[in-house]
């Protein structure tokens, strides 16, 4: 299905704490040794360079840890591939200048622990250069981050998620046939009859209490037998987008989203559910492209 592309489904969660470890741990070298021409093995059995060591490694750590969050948060809100031109400006005023500033308020205090001006001592010319190609390289290192994942094939266990999804069968009771590439209309069996409502009326699927259920335009909602797995691989996905575990929207249904605090959009339907409504953050990039056509 369009939907399932893995380049738009599975923005990153840059889960990669031991990677800013590492990193931090070789910056703070870096900056530490920097300019120094006393030879490395001398300088590392100095008690300065560890004390050195541990400022710098907390501040490389910080700085990393800020870049981490505002990438994330971007991510969520300007995409690299919908919001291009907007997306590198929001990331060299984010992502360059606070880093540059707290890298500079963190070294003031360090040093004004140990009674130095930071403006008399050599880190200008020597230390913050290299913090800010540091800087510099945290942002590209996370922007490869997202090429990498986005379009990088799909791991063995994705496959397998795939390949263990049932297929559904041919018109069995409670099936979805497969006579047609997307269902057009939808059985619903009620105990005194049976109403088929055309896909085109559908607003929405939703899961709700452990049970399945469609709505459509004028507000009716009947209960169907049919899974949102299901649901999901017979319908038209350029007519119907999963958003989420518990809902498959219409692309008429959707009137307006939004941003909220975290990685995840509001939604705006029609008719309006009576809970919030959001997409799921891996869900995301794949919503603005199905939504933006």
């Amino acid at each position: 299905m369009e939907n399932r592309v893995y380049t738009n489904e599975n923005r990153p969660a840059y889960n990669d704490v031991f990677k800013r470890v590492i990193l931090a741990l070789v910056g703070a070298h870096f900056i530490v040794v920097y300019g120094d021409h006393e030879d490395i093995g001398k300088i590392i059995r100095h008690f300065d360079y560890y004390n050195a060591m541990i400022a710098s490694f907390v501040i490389a750590f910080l700085v990393l840890y800020y870049i981490w969050m505002i990438t994330r948060y971007l991510d969520a809100r300007l995409d690299w591939f919908l919001d291009t031109n907007k997306r590198i400006a929001a990331q060299l005023a984010l992502g360059l200048a606070p880093p540059a500033a707290i890298a500079v308020l963190l070294a003031w205090v360090y040093f004004s622990m140990y009674g130095h001006d930071i403006r008399d001592t050599p880190y200008f010319d020597s230390d913050f250069p290299v913090i800010l190609l540091f800087i510099f390289l945290a942002n590209i290192y996370y922007f490869l981050y997202y090429l990498v994942v986005s379009f990088w094939p799909r791991d063995s266990t994705e496959i397998k998620e795939d390949i263990s999804k049932p297929t559904p069968q041919i018109e069995q009771e409670g099936s979805l046939s497969l006579q047609e590439q997307y269902r057009s209309v939808i059985l619903v069996q009620t105990p005194l009859k049976s109403i088929p409502v055309h896909t085109s009326d559908i607003a929405y699927f939703f899961r709700e209490q452990k049970q399945n259920y469609l709505r459509k335009y004028d507000g009716e909602i009947f209960e169907i037998s049919h899974s949102l797995d299901e649901l999901e691989a017979s319908l038209a996905p350029s007519a119907f987008f999963r958003i989420n575990r518990q809902m498959i929207i219409s692309f008429s249904s959707c009137k307006e989203f939004r941003p909220t605090d975290g990685p995840r959009l509001a939604l705006g339907l029609l008719p309006a559910p009576s809970d919030p409504v959001l997409v799921s953050e891996t869900k995301v990039s794949a919503f603005k492209n199905w939504i933006i056509r």
